[in-house]
């Protein structure tokens, strides 16, 4: 069996002499890489990518490095989930235009409708998603099992700001290659390292249960996507207090 390993991609606002910036204005189209990984424009977000690790160490490693290129070159990282960028930050002729591949849910395995820019006007929003080697198990089922375990637990951490109305609703998936990039968190977890060692150990269950799970293994599983896609903070705390059979915990 192959060594798993896990890397994220997530995106976060900038601000600048406490005021917000657009990436697309600080970056443009450059990509900056090294050791540690990439950070880029998307969009108006900032977005940063580590490089695959095997290691909880590495997994902090490699995101501090990434945060504190960003710091140092002035920069402060917005870790909200939503962001409304001021209209000077809208003038840049990629500021429109979405450059996703699409994704899909893990519940009905069809395709998620993109969000539509031209819609938003300025609001962005900001995920933090993770990506695992899978060695051979279910992508969907890896998906289901983050909703349960890693999105749950979260979700009293973050704002009920209407994000999974734009993308992120629970399940989303993108299958891989090396196995599959589950993108309905938010980037709420990123700078901090307790909730990054929870999403590391948690990842790692949820990819290992992905190998056996059929749809019988949790009772009433469809209260777990009402509970993420409605921020249903008490259906959630039911939903965990299920889980702990499964080593899911509170974090």
């Amino acid at each position: 069996m192959q060594q798993r390993t896990l890397g994220h991609d997530s995106e976060m606002g900038l601000s600048q002499g406490g005021e917000i910036v657009s990436a697309l204005d600080v970056f443009n189209e450059e990509v900056f890489e090294d050791e540690h990984g990439r950070y880029f424009a998307d969009n108006m977000n900032c977005e940063i990518a580590i490089n695959p690790v095997s290691t909880l160490a590495d997994f902090h490693k490699k995101t501090e490095g990434l945060l504190n290129h960003i710091r140092d070159r002035g920069l402060t990282p917005v870790m909200e989930q939503v962001i409304r960028y001021p209209e000077r930050c809208m003038k840049h002729p990629l500021s429109m235009v979405s450059g996703c591949d699409p994704d899909f849910s893990a519940y009905f395995q069809e395709k998620n409708l993109a969000p539509d820019f031209t819609q938003l006007d300025s609001v962005r929003s900001c995920g933090g998603h993770m990506h695992a080697s899978l060695d051979g198990a279910s992508p969907y089922w890896y998906a289901r099992w983050m909703d349960a375990l890693v999105a749950l637990p979260l979700l009293k951490f973050e704002q009920n700001t209407g994000r999974r109305e734009l993308y992120g609703k629970a399940g989303c998936l993108r299958e891989k290659p090396y196995g599959g990039e589950y993108r309905t968190l938010s980037n709420v977890w990123v700078e901090d390292p307790a909730r990054r060692e929870f999403v590391w150990e948690m990842t790692n269950k949820a990819a290992e249960l992905a190998k056996t799970t059929d749809p019988a293994t949790i009772d009433e599983w469809w209260d777990i996507p009402t509970a993420i896609d409605t921020h249903d903070l008490d259906l959630a705390q039911k939903c965990i207090d299920r889980l702990h059979i499964f080593g899911g915990t509170q974090l």
